[in-house]
């Protein structure tokens, strides 16, 4: 992954994730490394259109506070991001739920944040396996 791209990520994956502790630089490179395999696993494209929309969101805050994305603390950077969620404009939509969806399934992805949430997967396996589903009709 691009140098630019994991510094704007850092800045902007805690934002997004509304996490409220700091994340600790193992989760942090952790999280980088789920998006940096999701990207790679789709269309070429993708990744560099991810690439692009990651700078345009950077730049976008230049014109209403003249300064760059990744220089504005947490909270300014989260008030931003749910600005462009919560715009009329589509585009402004669209560039933030581009930016926001590896971020989130990468984070959400993990097992400590999905037991977290309620959603243990060794337990639902293990529930799954105590029903046989077959489709013969003996």
């Amino acid at each position: 992954m691009l140098n630019m791209a994991r510094n704007a990520l850092s800045k902007i994956i805690p934002a997004m994730v509304g996490y409220e502790e700091e994340l600790s630089p193992q989760e942090m490179e952790e999280v980088i490394g789920e998006i940096d395999l999701f990207l790679s696993a789709g269309a070429p494209e993708f990744k560099f259109l991810y690439y692009g929309v990651l700078g345009i969101t950077d730049l976008l805050p230049l014109v209403v506070k003249g300064k760059t994305l990744h220089s504005l603390d947490r909270e300014e950077i989260a008030r931003f991001l749910n600005r462009l969620y919560a715009s009329r404009s589509a585009l402004l939509r669209g560039l933030a739920i581009l930016l926001g969806a590896p971020i989130q399934l990468s984070y959400y992805n993990r097992e400590e944040e999905s037991r977290r949430l309620g959603f243990d997967r060794r337990e639902l396996k293990q529930e799954a396996e105590k029903r046989v589903v077959t489709r013969d009709r003996d």
